[in-house]
């Protein structure tokens, strides 16, 4: 298997929607946005979600795959750098 970490440079998960359009909906249809293998009520989500509605989508994504002990929240990547082949990176961050 592989190590995955997500890095997220708020306290919580969300992204764009968690703070700056949390007020505005999106712009597109909510297909556009789901995530296929997660049923949390979709359906009954507005036609174009609210920033509110979509922010509660990625954080039930997290809670059904048990991604937050991969999480390192209030964390901003600032550097990347390939260690070889294989796939792997040194990744430099700060709070």
């Amino acid at each position: 298997g592989l190590e995955v970490v997500i890095f997220e440079r708020s306290l919580a998960v969300g992204g764009v929607w968690r703070e700056n359009y949390a007020g505005f909906g999106a712009q597109v249809s909510r297909e556009q946005y789901r995530f296929p293998e997660l049923d949390d009520g979709w359906g009954e989500m507005d036609w174009y979600p609210t920033g509110k509605q979509l922010k509660a989508h990625c954080q039930a994504f997290v809670d059904k795959f048990g991604l937050s002990s991969s999480l390192r929240l209030g964390r901003e990547v600032v550097r990347l750098r390939p260690l070889g082949g294989g796939g792997r990176w040194r990744i430099s961050s700060r709070p």
